[in-house]
């Protein structure tokens, strides 16, 4: 996907600019499947944003279908950073 089509994309997303900001840096930093995984502490601090509308905004891409969230856990049962979907197709 060029830059355009994110663009368009990016654009298309009903909600605050924190989303579609999120949306366009998910997009920049996922690999070729468009999978990433980061915790929501290093986006915080990659954007500025505050967790809570670092969470705020991942939830909405989901729910508008942007995004899929998976959840990951450690060895232990302990909570591990998501992994995000991108779902642009």
């Amino acid at each position: 996907m060029n830059n355009r089509m994110k663009h368009q994309i990016c654009g298309q997303v009903k909600g605050p600019i924190s989303c579609k900001y999120l949306l366009s840096m998910l997009y920049d930093l996922s690999d070729c499947d468009g999978r990433l995984v980061m915790s929501a502490d290093n986006i915080r601090r990659m954007t500025g944003f505050s967790v809570s509308t670092v969470r705020r905004a991942m939830r909405r891409l989901h729910r508008l279908g942007f995004i899929g969230i998976v959840g990951r856990y450690n060895e232990d049962g302990g909570r591990a950073s998501n992994q995000y979907v991108l779902k642009l197709r």
